[in-house]
Formats: C-alpha cells, sequence, structure tokens
C-alpha cells in the first residue's frame, strides 16, 4: 500500500470527528475515497468508493448541509449552523436508513496527518466549530436579552 503525501489529498468532509477527523470523504488525483483513521498517530486509509456508494453518501451530506450546516465542510465557504429545530428534518429521514459501507473496499493508500497542513486543517475545523458556537450563544443572549425587555 502506498503512503501519500497529505498535501495531495483534497480532503471533501469529515464525517467523524474526536479531537480531529477520525473519517470523511477526500479526493485524490480525480477520484473520490473514503478516509479513516487507523490509529492515534493520525494514520488515514483511503478506502476507493463504488460509485452507487458515493452517490448515496453524498446525497446524504447535501442534505445534513441543508438542514444541520455545513460545518465538517473542508472548504473555503463560512461555516454554517442551522438552528437546531430544523436538525429533525436530516435526523429523522436517516434515522432508519442503512447506507453502505463506504470501507467496503480494501484501503488502496494510507497517508498520516502530521505535517503543518494537517495541523492547520485540523485547528481551522475546530476554530470554525468554537465560532458557531460562540455565534449561537450571542445570538441567545441578545434573544433573551431583547424578551426582558
Amino acid at each position: 500500500m502506498r503512503n501519500l503525501r497529505e498535501r495531495s489529498i483534497k480532503p471533501l468532509w469529515v464525517d467523524d470527528y474526536y479531537d480531529g477527523p477520525l473519517s470523511g470523504f477526500c479526493e485524490y488525483r480525480g477520484k473520490r475515497y473514503y478516509y479513516v483513521a487507523q490509529d492515534e498517530d493520525w494514520t488515514y486509509f483511503l478506502h476507493p468508493l463504488m460509485e452507487e456508494t458515493w452517490k448515496s453518501h453524498l446525497s446524504r451530506h447535501e442534505d445534513f448541509g441543508k438542514y444541520v450546516g455545513n460545518h465538517w465542510d473542508c472548504n473555503e465557504e463560512p461555516r454554517r449552523l442551522l438552528p437546531e429545530e430544523e436538525w429533525h428534518k436530516y435526523y429523522d429521514k436517516y434515522k432508519d436508513v442503512k447506507l453502505p459501507a463506504a470501507d467496503e473496499l480494501p484501503p488502496a493508500y494510507c497517508y498520516t496527518m502530521g505535517d503543518e497542513h494537517g495541523r492547520r486543517e485540523r485547528k481551522r475545523i475546530r476554530r470554525g466549530w468554537r465560532m458557531e458556537r460562540l455565534k449561537e450563544a450571542r445570538a441567545s443572549s441578545r434573544s433573551q436579552t431583547a424578551a426582558r425587555t
């Protein structure tokens, strides 16, 4: 299995996160892959995706962006977390849906997220998440203040 340089991989979105991305979707040389962390040193395996699997997960991701937010996207668009009242539209729709396993094919590549770009990307994701929470807290505080007056 070939070990890739992280800079050659274009992350698309994060699917699972805990102190750093645990899994998600990316592109490498024009093909789409599902990446999943294998251990604590941020080594990832890239699993090629079958077209049907990609379409299912992309559709789910688009719905997530529509009803919950785009805060897990890995692009330059401003982060957006929608009001919690909207989230049920996404979670109700996918409550009983079993998507095809994204790691159904054996991994084709691996890489370690440890260079400067990887650190910047993890910081950017955490900073975006914190900023959304701060905006929510400020909006809530303003509405409570307005309600009291």
